[in-house]
Formats: C-alpha cells, sequence, structure tokens
C-alpha cells in the first residue's frame, strides 16, 4: 500500500464514523421524539445499520496492510514466494 492508499483507508474510516455517529443520532431522535406504531421499527433499522457500519470500520481497522501488500505484489508479479 502506498501513503495514498492509506490516506484513503482513513478517508474511509473518518467517513464510516460519522455514518455511525448520525445513525446512532437518528435512532435516538426517532425513539426520543416519535411515537406510534413503526417509529421503535424504523429506530432498530437505523441501529442495525449503525452495527453494520461499526463491522466493516472493525475490519478495515484491523487489516493487516503487510499482507495486503505481499498479496498485490505477487499479483503484480513482483513479490518472491510461492504463486
Amino acid at each position: 500500500m502506498t501513503g495514498s492508499d492509506y490516506a484513503e483507508l482513513e478517508d474511509i474510516l473518518r467517513e464510516l464514523r460519522a455514518v455511525i455517529r448520525e445513525l446512532e443520532d437518528i435512532s435516538a431522535g426517532i425513539r426520543g421524539g416519535f411515537s406510534g406504531i413503526g417509529s421503535e421499527y424504523c429506530a432498530q433499522a437505523a441501529e442495525a445499520a449503525a452495527q453494520r457500519c461499526r463491522t466493516a470500520r472493525r475490519r478495515l481497522e484491523g487489516l493487516d496492510t503487510q499482507a495486503v501488500n505481499a498479496a498485490w505484489a505477487l499479483r503484480q508479479g513482483k513479490g518472491g514466494g510461492f504463486v
């Protein structure tokens, strides 16, 4: 991965954090500001979307960039090892 790849990964992580905060705010707003049929369902849907974003964020944060570099080099015919 190049420096720009790392920067793009950080941008993606930053955007995911912002989306998660917005979805959490939406869920809390629905729970606190609305009542009636469907409001709880809507709040749960927003929270489920936030949870999927959290999962994606954790996976990206746990990305082994060294493994990515090695795999990329092998695909490009630049790495050593067995193919």
